[in-house]
């Protein structure tokens, strides 16, 4: 994969390239671009797709602390590097942080928005001390053999009981320890959008399954009812990470949300144009 030089850090993405709609894929706390390979063996016949490693993730390394807020001018950055002028941005879990938060810096650039297992609102007190515990027992171990116990309760978070994510767990036992620390800190001491979000006119879809462990349903749910033109589609049974675990079911309903909103666009365009 190709990467984007920026002042103190570069980023590592993949771009599938050609003049179809951009469709950028933002990944969620832990994970990398080859999170979205469902997703990318779907859309690329129909879109531009896009994946990124985030600051601290994958081999986008961070020189400094960071925030989401900086990871969504990453985002903005990196559309300027490919020369998209707008694209359609999809996130799951801190994905949707910080596509939301894109979308706020420059809602010209965002065409629309879906979000997988997100939320608007600052980590709790009590999820920042659970949060706190695990990274001290990762801190506390070798480079080489981070504690399973804490590999596995993050498992259980983000994929539930049932899934096997053993490729994932081995993953997250050679993340450097500096930037699981890092990416840590950006997660738990992140700001609330709740009060901003109702700005956006984009169109925005959110998905929430019911059985997710880090964020109950109905954080979802306060998203979709925050933002105008926004929906929130409820996966029966489905975990945190919705894109890996249930790929058919958010493959469908984001592929039916892009066609809706790609066929109203002109009709939004023409509205405008009238009207002025």
């Amino acid at each position: 994969m190709p990467f984007l030089s920026l002042p103190f850090h570069r980023l590592r993405y993949e771009d599938t390239g050609g003049h179809k709609p951009a469709l950028v894929f933002c990944h969620s706390f832990g994970m990398r671009a080859e999170m979205f390979a469902p997703q990318l063996r779907h859309f690329a016949a129909t879109h531009r797709c896009i994946v990124w490693d985030q600051r601290a993730h994958g081999e986008s390394a961070a020189e400094h602390p960071f925030g989401f807020w900086d990871s969504a001018r990453d985002l903005i950055a990196l559309l300027d590097h490919l020369g998209i002028d707008r694209a359609a941005v999809a996130g799951t879990s801190q994905g949707g942080f910080v596509a939301l938060r894109a979308a706020l810096l420059a809602p010209s650039r965002i065409a629309s928005v879906a979000v997988f297992g997100s939320s608007i609102d600052a980590e709790s007190e009590a999820t920042r001390e659970a949060y706190r515990a695990l990274v001290a027992e990762v801190q506390a171990s070798s480079f080489e053999a981070p504690p399973l116990q804490a590999i596995e309760a993050m498992a259980h978070v983000c994929f539930g009981p049932d899934f096997d994510a053993g490729a994932w767990k081995r993953s997250w036992q050679s993340w450097n320890p500096v930037q699981w620390q890092l990416a840590f800190d950006a997660l738990a001491g992140r700001d609330a959008i709740a009060p901003l979000v109702g700005a956006l006119r984009m169109p925005v879809l959110v998905m929430h399954g019911t059985r997710d462990n880090a964020y109950p349903i109905e954080v979802g749910r306060r998203i979709a009812a925050a933002i105008a033109q926004a929906r929130c589609v409820e996966v029966e049974g489905g975990q945190h990470f919705l894109s890996i675990t249930d790929p058919d079911v958010v493959n469908r309903t984001l592929a039916a949300f892009l066609a809706e909103h790609a066929q109203r666009a002109p009709e939004r365009l023409q509205s405008a144009l009238t009207s002025s």
